[in-house]
């Protein structure tokens, strides 16, 4: 019997996770299984791709103002569409923020989510017949990150006053990123257990931000840290991929499953019926 590709993935990620509660557990002094130590996860079609958001990359030249202008316009055609997307009413300025991203408009958001499965169908979806390229998922240990950039062990809600620094509008960015739950206001982010990091003002991918760090601050707490306890990245050859869209199917993972909508149905259906499927 074949062995599963999703299993040997989940194996892995369940070596590294315990090795990054371990870390956890020595430097904030809390029990090894504490629900913030949750990993992240974000799946890549592409290994080489960096965690830097799309705002930050080198097709865009970043200032806050033409953030602001940006998010300015994108609220103006809000009232139209909000009913017909399913929204909720925002009750805090992130919540726009997080719809500007769910709907594709560039911003200092990095998209994670807390399910494996989301994951591992993220990095395998878009797969190309005969490509010879390999994806990726990359694990993230939030709560651990946030308390080394931000002194705070899990991560925030919008509600958080620790956020708003990071809303354009503030005369100073923070320097790092911060781990950040969504206001869970539409379906996709539900079904995709979406979740964020924000970047501030630094200008780098956040494998980088978070190595660059432990090498300035490397004596600075009690255990030594590596970059593997915060983040690491498991990659997928590209000769597994088709196997494990595969095994997705069999599991009912699918387009419909990760962006509930109408649309999702037609490209499920196209998908099952290719012929390289």
């Amino acid at each position: 019997m074949r062995e599963s590709i999703i299993g040997k993935i989940i194996d892995k990620v369940l070596f590294i996770e315990e090795k990054m509660k371990n870390a956890a557990s020595g430097i904030l002094g809390c029990e090894e299984h504490d629900l913030y130590h949750q990993a992240w996860y974000r799946g890549i079609s592409d290994c080489s791709y960096e965690l830097i958001p799309n705002i930050y990359r080198n097709d865009f030249s970043y200032t806050k103002l033409r953030e602001k202008e940006m998010i300015d316009i994108f609220e103006t055609y809000i009232p139209m569409f909000l009913k017909k997307a399913n929204f909720l009413e925002f009750k805090h300025d992130f919540e726009l923020y997080f719809v500007a991203q769910h709907y594709g408009l560039k911003t200092r958001l990095l998209d994670w989510t807390k399910s494996l499965i989301s994951a591992i169908y993220f990095a395998v979806q878009n797969y190309k017949h005969n490509s010879n390229i390999n994806a990726a998922i990359w694990v993230l240990n939030p709560s651990l990150m946030n308390y080394l950039f931000h002194s705070c062990d899990y991560p925030l809600i919008p509600s958080n006053e620790n956020i708003s620094n990071y809303w354009f509008s503030n005369d100073c960015l923070p320097e790092f990123p911060l781990a950040i739950y969504p206001i869970a206001n539409n379906e996709r982010i539900l079904a995709q257990q979406g979740v964020f990091t924000i970047f501030g003002n630094e200008n780098n991918s956040l494998e980088n931000i978070i190595k660059k760090y432990l090498d300035n601050n490397s004596d600075k707490y009690k255990i030594k840290i590596s970059e593997d306890d915060i983040i690491f990245k498991i990659v997928i050859e590209n000769n597994e991929i088709n196997k494990i869209k595969k095994e997705l199917n069999i599991l009912g993972i699918n387009h419909v499953t990760e962006f509930p909508e109408l649309q999702s149905v037609s490209r499920y259906i196209n998908e099952d019926f290719s012929d390289n499927t």
